[in-house]
């Protein structure tokens, strides 16, 4: 296809940012009209900043605790911490999540494909971002870490990693995407959870490159400075953590057990995972599923399945589109990983206490399967985005365009809405 030369902003990605910006701000404005701070999760855990530095200087001292290695990494928000009051840091917290979430969604999508279609079809794709940074930032496992901010705003910022990566092993010799894939890999580092996470995502997206690139050794250099750069940007954290490990394994304080992992999978059937309404057990969140004797029920059941079923829908376009395997290979691995005791109980608990190196230290990480649905929204929103678009494409040249367009997207925006409702 042609490659498309307009800019990588245009006057219509400014109008759907400003958009997506303005129904976050809409959704949240009961909480930042309510005096008060948050007192619940990682809000009631916040430290001023010379807490951070006095925690930093102890933890150098004598060999680090599990509290420093969750908060030391967290130094870099600590300045915010010495600005703004407590109320305020908790709901700018809140209202930068979804607008991350939806901004580096609409981003990423837009810098994965831009060079992949004709001129003409830029309206499509914005259109397409636009329904998957929605999803992905108001989907209902978003809803359900915003307790967990940290882990939150890492997979807020996940899609930019992700997009990153690929453009820094594409381009090795521009060293300004290593520099970006090193410095969103430590910001998302506040979240203990996120260390490994997105050191997976890296893994992952190296072994899928490499295996198509005809430039090895350059693409395992850049994995290699990738790795380089962080750790020595992270020194700082990590080298008191590795101390501590010498003696004892550096956990929360969590019993872990197989009994742990069962109870937490409570209700991860594959069909609530499929349409991540799995997490019941979290004493802040109302139950997504409307009453069975309201009206409302029997218009939410079928949206929350058309979204995923969408999202699986885009393997009819996999000859157009080979991110398409990828995404879905990343969709279903999240699926059975979500669905914890209720996929494998056996496979499950070996990750969390049998893998040598990984389990021993790094196991308690893996206790509460739910915490892996953010792999399945990530694949989904760009799977919904691939979809929408080849869907947006067709309709454009069939009879009564408009009115077909227009169905198509009540459709889609209502089944996001009824969904996350």
């Amino acid at each position: 296809m042609a490659r498309s030369k307009e800019k990588i902003i245009s006057v219509r990605d400014v109008l759907f940012l400003i958009i997506l910006v303005t129904i976050s701000t809409i959704a949240l404005a009961p909480i930042l009209l309510t005096d008060g701070s948050i007192n619940n999760g990682d809000f009631q855990t916040l430290l001023k900043g010379s807490d951070y530095f006095k925690l930093w200087r102890y933890s150098w001292n004598d060999f680090g605790s599990y509290s420093a290695f969750e908060n030391l990494p967290r130094i870099v928000f600590a300045i915010i911490t010495t600005v703004f009051s407590s109320e305020v840091i908790s709901k700018m917290m809140i209202l930068s999540g979804f607008i991350l979430a939806s901004l580096s969604m609409y981003f990423s999508i837009k810098m994965l494909f831009k060079d992949k279609i004709n001129s003409k079809d830029e309206i499509f794709l914005q259109i397409s971002s636009f329904i998957a940074s929605l999803y992905y930032a108001f989907n209902v496992w978003s809803f359900y870490r915003i307790s967990h901010w940290f882990i939150w705003i890492g997979y807020a910022i996940l899609p930019i990693f992700f997009v990153s990566i690929i453009y820094s092993f594409k381009n090795p010799k521009k060293w300004k995407y290593t520099f970006v894939v090193v410095l969103i890999w430590s910001f998302a580092s506040m979240s203990p959870h996120m260390i490994v996470f997105f050191g997976l995502i890296l893994i992952t997206i190296f072994l899928a490159v490499i295996l198509n690139s005809n430039n090895k050794k350059q693409n395992l250099f850049t994995l290699f400075l990738i790795v380089f750069l962080y750790l020595l940007m992270n020194l700082y954290w990590i080298y008191p953590y590795i101390l501590s490990l010498r003696s004892v394994a550096v956990s929360p304080a969590h019993t872990v057990t197989a009994d742990a992992v069962q109870m937490l999978s409570r209700d991860n059937g594959f069909l609530n995972v499929f349409r991540l309404i799995e997490n019941w057990w979290s004493p802040k969140i109302a139950n997504p599923i409307p009453l069975k004797d309201s009206f409302l029920y029997y218009i939410w059941l079928p949206t929350s399945y058309f979204i995923p079923i969408l999202a699986f829908l885009s393997i009819i376009f996999i000859k157009k589109c080979r991110y398409i395997l990828f995404f879905l290979f990343l969709a279903i691995t999240g699926i059975f990983l979500t669905m914890g005791s209720k996929a494998s109980l056996n496979i499950y608990t070996s990750l969390v206490f049998y893998i040598p190196i990984i389990s021993p230290k790094f196991g308690w990480l893996f206790r509460d399967p739910d915490k892996w649905g953010f792999l399945v929204a990530f694949a989904y929103s760009f799977l919904i985005a691939i979809t929408s678009f080849e869907i947006l494409k067709v309709l454009e040249k069939a009879k009564f365009k408009k009115v077909l367009l227009i169905g198509f997207l009540v459709l889609i925006l209502g089944s996001i809405f009824i969904y996350s409702y």
